[in-house]
C-alpha cells in the first residue's frame, strides 16, 4: 500500500515496517529514432518479492496486462511489437516505433502480498535519417574541410579518407585534396544503435591548381615587383633579403617609403614598389608571400638590385651548412611523426627529393610542391621519426648544379633525462645532481627527495633555494635544469635520490632516480 506521502510500503509483519521505492529504469525519458525499439522496466528492491502481474499503459489508454513469460510480441494499432523485458522483472521491450509511439508509458507492478509499485518513461521521437547515401561536393585543390552530413540527432562521427586509407573519430576533416578524393562518413545518431553511411565523393574545380605569376619592372623611380596569384587572395606579405622582415601588403597601402602600388587583392594581385635609390637592404632576393584558407602557401621570387647569378650565388654562399630539427622521441599512442622537413633555395625549383638516414628517398607531394616550388621551397610532411641526418636536394633552370641541404633530427624523450645516474663522492665532500627537460625547455618546479624521504623544493617560478647545505644547481630553470649541490656528505646522503620537475609548457610531470654512493672508504675486518 502507498501512504500519504506517496511513499510506498512493501511489507508490515512483526511490528517492522518496510519502505519501498520503484525506479523506472534506465530513464524517465528516451529519445528513439523512428524505426527503432526501446527497453523500460521497474527496479525494486528485493524485498518487494516475486511479481505477480505486470502492466504497461499508452497514454491515458487502459492498462494491459503482460504475461512475462510469452514469446509472441503484442501487436498495437500504432504498429509497434511488445514483448517482456525478462521473465522476473515487469518492463517492456518495444520494437518499431512511430511518431505516434511519442507519449508517456507506464508500467504497474502487483507482487503476491497485493501490493502495487509503478513508474513513466517519456518517450520523444527523433525524425528518421537516411542510413546509406551518396553525396558529391565541389572543391578546390589543396586544402579543404570535409564535412559529414550532420543532423541534430547525430552523436558520434567517423570519417574514412580513402586517398591516404586513415580514420578520424570526428564529423569533420581538415585534409588535402585531390584529384579523385573520395570518403567515408559513418555517423551515429541518438536514439538509434547502428551507423548511416555516406559516400563522399569530390569534384575538383578545373583551374584551382596553384599557381603565380611573378613580373619586374623598373623605371627611374623605382622597382616593383608584382606577384599574380590564379586562386583567392586576401593578404600577401613581402619578405625582405635579410630574411627576417616582412611587409604586409594591402590595397592602397604607404608607409611614408614602400608602396602597395597596384595592389588588388579581389583580383588576386599583389604589388610592391621599392623607391631608388636603393637601400643596401633593398637589394637581394625578394619574396611575395600569400597564405590563403587553402592551407598550402603560394608566392614569387623576385632578384632586386642585381643580377639574378649574383643573387643566387651570394644566397648560397651564406646559407647554413646544418639546420636542426628537434623531435620527440615516440611514445606510445602519440603521433610518431615530424611534421614538416624542408629545405629553401634561391631559385624555382625543377625537382627536389629528401633522403633518410636510411638511405630511403622521398618525393614531395605533388600539388604541394607545384605551388611552393615557385619560390624556392621543397618541403615533405608526415615523416617518420629517424634520428641523424637528412638529406634534401634541389634543383632549377636558373642554377645548374644540385643544392644538397643537411638536416639533422635530434630526438630526446620529452619527459627529460638525468646526466648522470650513478655519482660517486666521499664523506664531506659536495656532489652535483642533475636532471634536464628536452631542449632545455623552461620548467617551473625542481624538487628533490633524499634517500630517508625528505622533500627538498630547490627551485620555482618565483624563488630559487641559494642557500644551505642542499640548494639549486644548474644554469636555471628557465633553461631547463633541475639540479642540487649537496656540501658536506654525510652518510645520511648515500643511496637513492629521486629529482621531480614539472615542465612549464604542457604542465607535464618528470620523475628520474639517481644513486649516490660512497667513494673512497675502506673497510677492515677485527683481528681476534
Amino acid at each position: 500500500m502507498t501512504t500519504q506521502s506517496g511513499v510506498f510500503i512493501c511489507a508490515i509483519g512483526l511490528g517492522i515496517i518496510v519502505t519501498c521505492y520503484a525506479t523506472i529504469r534506465p530513464s524517465t525519458s528516451l529519445h528513439l529514432m523512428e524505426g527503432e525499439g526501446f527497453v523500460i522496466y521497474l527496479d525494486v528492491p528485493k524485498n518487494f518479492g516475486a511479481i505477480k502481474n505486470c502492466w504497461f499503459k499508452f497514454r491515458g489508454n487502459d492498462k494491459e496486462r503482460i504475461d512475462l513469460n510469452a514469446t509472441e510480441p503484442i501487436d498495437t494499432s500504432r504498429g509497434e511489437h511488445i514483448l517482456p523485458y525478462e521473465n522476473d522483472v515487469c518492463g517492456i521491450r518495444v520494437m518499431g516505433v512511430t511518431a505516434a509511439s511519442a507519449a508517456i508509458w507506464t508500467l504497474e507492478m502487483e507482487n503476491y502480498f497485493g501490493d502495487y509499485e509503478q513508474g513513466s518513461a517519456t518517450i520523444q521521437i527523433l525524425p528518421f535519417q537516411k542510413t546509406k547515401f551518396d553525396t558529391r561536393v565541389q572543391m578546390e585543390f589543396g586544402k579543404g574541410t570535409i564535412k559529414c552530413s550532420k543532423p541534430d540527432s547525430a552523436k558520434h562521427c567517423k570519417i574514412v579518407d580513402l586517398y591516404y586509407g586513415e580514420t578520424y573519430r570526428d564529423c569533420q576533416l581538415y585534409t588535402t585534396i585531390h584529384p579523385g578524393s573520395s570518403f567515408e562518413c559513418y555517423v551515429y545518431n541518438w536514439g538509434r544503435m547502428e551507423e548511416s553511411y555516406e559516400r563522399i565523393f569530390v569534384d575538383t574545380l578545373n583551374g584551382t591548381l596553384p599557381s603565380t605569376n611573378a613580373t619586374l619592372n623598373e623605371n627611374n623611380k623605382a622597382i616593383t615587383i608584382s606577384c599574380d596569384f590564379q586562386s583567392t587572395v586576401y593578404s600577401c606579405q613581402a619578405e625582405k633579403p635579410d630574411r627576417k622582415t616582412e611587409l604586409l601588403i594591402m590595397d592602397g597601402v604607404y608607409n611614408g617609403y614602400y608602396s602597395a602600388a597596384q595592389t588588388i587583392t579581389t583580383k588576386s594581385k599583389c604589388e610592391l614598389e621599392i623607391p631608388k635609390p636603393l637601400k643596401d637592404s633593398d637589394s637581394g632576393l625578394w619574396r611575395i608571400m600569400s597564405y590563403s584558407t587553402s592551407g598550402i602557401p603560394k608566392g614569387c621570387l623576385f632578384y632586386v638590385g642585381k643580377s639574378k647569378s649574383d643573387i643566387i650565388l651570394s644566397e648560397l654562399s651564406n646559407m647554413p651548412q646544418l639546420t636542426t630539427v628537434k623531435v620527440y622521441k615516440p611514445e606510445d599512442g602519440a603521433k610518431n611523426v615530424i611534421e614538416e622537413l624542408s629545405c629553401n633555395v634561391p631559385f624555382e625549383i625543377h625537382d627536389c627529393y629528401l633522403r633518410d638516414p636510411n638511405k630511403t628517398i622521398y618525393i614531395p607531394e605533388s600539388i604541394r610542391f607545384d605551388s611552393q616550388r615557385l619560390y624556392g621551397k621543397c618541403a615533405f610532411y608526415n615523416m617518420p621519426i629517424i634520428q641523424g641526418i637528412w638529406l634534401c636536394g634541389a634543383r632549377g633552370r636558373d642554377y645548374d648544379k644540385e643544392v644538397v641541404q643537411n638536416i639533422e633530427v635530434i630526438t630526446k624523450s620529452k619527459y627529460g633525462e638525468t646526466l648522470t645516474e650513478v655519482v660517486k663522492v666521499k664523506r664531506g665532500d659536495a656532489a652535483e645532481l642533475m636532471c634536464k627537460s628536452p631542449f632545455d625547455e623552461p620548467i617551473s618546479h625542481c624538487a628533490f627527495i633524499d634517500p630517508n624521504g625528505g622533500v627538498f623544493l630547490v627551485g620555482t617560478v618565483n624563488s630559487i633555494k641559494s642557500k644551505g647545505r642542499i640548494q639549486y644547481y644548474g644554469r636555471g630553470i628557465t633553461k631547463g635544469d633541475c639540479g642540487i649541490k649537496i656540501t658536506d656528505i654525510n652518510r645520511d646522503d648515500y643511496g637513492q635520490w629521486k629529482c621531480q620537475f614539472i615542465i612549464r609548457s604542457g604542465n607535464l610531470k618528470s620523475s628520474f632516480t639517481m644513486e649516490l654512493k660512497e667513494l673512497g672508504r675502506l673497510r677492515f675486518k677485527r683481528k681476534l
